[in-house]
């Protein structure tokens, strides 16, 4: 009997096709990798072909080119196909003994001698062949019939195919000069991709971890045909972005900046992105570094617990949004001497089969100003930096930029300067306590009524501030409207009516600069008698965002007691005509008594 052994891959096909129709149609490979022309029309074939490959996030990428099949091909001129099957691709063969031992070691793996037997073939028979084994890889890759999209498998199974047949390749050929083909599409200070040129066939490309700098990301393994017409392709990856967010409580919205009294707790919010290409990873590590500044402490659930003060969500997952906190792949750690939060996703696959592109990774805690916090425009920072798998085939590590991603916390400081009413010195002994009132448009009515304490906090209990040498320094104040109350004035002075105080902020949204920082007050003393007299004011002050500082005058006016010694004028002449009246009646009272006892 004839053995296949000897015979040249074209007899060989030709015999297999030959034994039955459903061989020969199995031959017709999918439009991405081409077709095996059986029954092929006119065509040319070209010794080279030519392929562009489009960055979308990586204009400085670069990939390593393995050529799996030497093949001829061409367009298809054929109407009737052409749509179908655009190029025509005859006389394959090996690229070499490494990949050939490589991709069948591969696909033996991956149920190649199961789809052998259910295709017809037998082992003996079509197990080398490269046209048996290129139409087994198109089957399982299941590439797009558009060109713009040929660098993406069309299901999951696909994805993970591609990706380990490309690190199969990676290993095997890293030791050899199978894989030294490399392709740069940009050279530095162009803005248009070139042309990758090589002998016809297929080839994997694979990105150059090297190449991907940081805030960057690897593309999915590409596997296309070369030949025929120049092509271009679409690079399919994207860069996992992370935002940062801090809530201002006087309007309950998240933004960049907020400003808040000391120990007073911040919500922050961190917002996490997936690349486009992110069914393409086999593992997906992702990790929220964020530091605090030495202004801001982390705060504690009341158990004391750091898991029960930091919450990692997905949205949409399970319809509003799946909880992760809990996972086995979640790690939260804070490092209290560096000031670092970590949440460190070993492998996003394993969390959810749900999650996708368009899934958000958010993580939510809370965090304090302390005594240490910054007053005014310096603010006090924090940043979040993302780590992520940044290539699909290597499993490389990438990060965002390295500054991150910041948001800005701010607190005040308040000088309160007592002076005398009319002569302007500075009057010590002076106490105050500050209340926060409602302000007027706030959503945020927790902290209304409470005291604002020496550090700046705020409590239940009132405290006493007592102007030294004129001075009463409040710092680390939120913005808001506060009630000056002044519950014992200087010796020798009345106690002034209550002061109201409104501290307004404003921001870069963008940013999250302070921009402005001003103050008004009502009530206190007043002038009523001449045009000097101190009246409660706000001093102007130029630095006010730069120091963070509101200084606010206010007086007391003095009690006067005036003797009876020595007055003068009219006062002493009415005294005086006042007392002769009074004698006169007595007087005349007496002698109208002593007639009446006569008569």
């Amino acid at each position: 009997m004839e053995t296949l052994t000897n015979l040249t891959i074209e007899e060989r096909l030709y015999r297999l096709m030959k034994r039955g129709g459903k061989v020969a149609a199995s031959m017709v490979l999918s439009v991405v990798l081409g077709t095996s022309a059986a029954f092929a029309p006119t065509f040319a074939f070209a010794d080279t072909g030519q392929i562009t490959i489009q960055a979308t996030s990586n204009a400085s990428a670069a990939y390593k080119v393995y050529q799996v099949f030497t093949a001829d091909m061409d367009d298809n001129d054929d109407s009737a196909t052409s749509a179908s099957y655009p190029r025509i691709a005859t006389h394959f063969a090996w690229a070499n003994d490494d990949v050939q031992e490589a991709t069948l070691a591969f696909l033996d793996d991956n149920g190649y001698g199961d789809w052998l037997s259910s295709h017809g073939y037998t082992a003996s028979d079509a197990h080398d062949l490269p046209q048996v084994a290129a139409q087994f890889i198109a089957e399982q890759i299941g590439t797009s019939l558009d060109d713009t999209d040929a660098t993406v498998p069309l299901t999951k199974k696909g994805q993970t195919f591609a990706l380990e047949f490309a690190k199969a390749l990676e290993q095997a050929t890293s030791s050899s000069s199978s894989g030294g083909l490399t392709y740069e599409p940009y050279v530095e200070g162009t803005e248009e991709a070139s042309a990758f040129s090589a002998d016809t066939g297929y080839y994997l490309f694979v990105t150059d971890d090297s190449s991907v700098s940081e805030n960057e990301s690897g593309t999915s393994p590409i596997w296309v045909p070369l030949g025929g017409s120049p092509q271009t392709v679409y690079e399919k990856t994207g860069i996992p972005t992370v935002d940062k967010f801090i809530m201002e409580d006087s309007t309950s919205s998240f933004g960049k900046a907020a400003d808040a009294n000391k120990d007073q707790d911040l919500s922050y919010k961190l917002v996490g992105t997936l690349p486009d290409n992110y069914q393409a990873f086999d593992k997906y590590h992702y990790c929220f570094t964020d530091t605090l500044s030495t202004g801001l402490d982390l705060t504690y659930a009341e158990s004391g617990a750091l898991i029960d003060s930091v919450r990692v969500t997905l949205d949409p997952v399970a319809g509003s949004g799946m909880d992760i906190t809990d996972n086995s792949n979640v790690e939260i750690s804070y490092d209290e001497q560096k000031r670092v939060l970590s949440v460190d996703i070993s492998d996003l696959r394993k969390v959810s089969d749900a999650i996708d592109k368009d899934t958000v990774v958010t993580v939510e805690y809370q965090a304090h100003l302390n005594e240490s916090a910054a007053i005014g425009a310096e603010g006090n920072q924090n940043g979040v930096v993302l780590e992520y798998t940044n290539n699909p085939v290597t499993e490389a590590e990438g990060t965002t930029l390295p500054e991150g991603q910041k948001t800005y916390a701010y607190t005040y400081q308040l000088i309160l300067n007592k002076v005398d009413k009319q002569t302007n010195e500075a009057l010590s002994g002076a106490k105050f306590t500050m209340r926060v009132a409602q302000t007027e448009g706030s959503e945020d009515s927790s902290s209304v009524g409470l005291y604002v304490q020496a550090d700046g906090s705020l409590a239940a209990d009132a405290y006493e501030f007592e102007a030294e040498e004129g001075v009463i320094t409040v710092p680390r104040v939120d913005e808001g409207t506060y009630v000056l109350h002044e519950t014992a004035a200087p010796d020798g002075y009345d106690v002034a009516p209550d002061i109201t105080l409104v501290i307004s902020s404003s921001f870069d949204e963008e940013r999250g600069m302070l921009t402005s920082l001003d103050a008004t007050v009502s009530g206190g003393e007043i002038g009523q008698t001449v045009s000097t007299d101190v009246v409660t004011h706000v001093e102007e002050d130029e630095d006010a965002v730069s120091t963070g500082t509101i200084t606010v005058v206010t007086s007391d006016d003095k009690r006067v007691s005036l003797p009876i010694t020595g007055m003068d004028g009219i006062m002493a002449a009415t005294v005086c005509g006042s007392g002769a009246i009074v004698l006169g009646l007595v007087g005349w009272f007496a002698t109208r008594r002593k007639r009446s006892s006569i008569e």
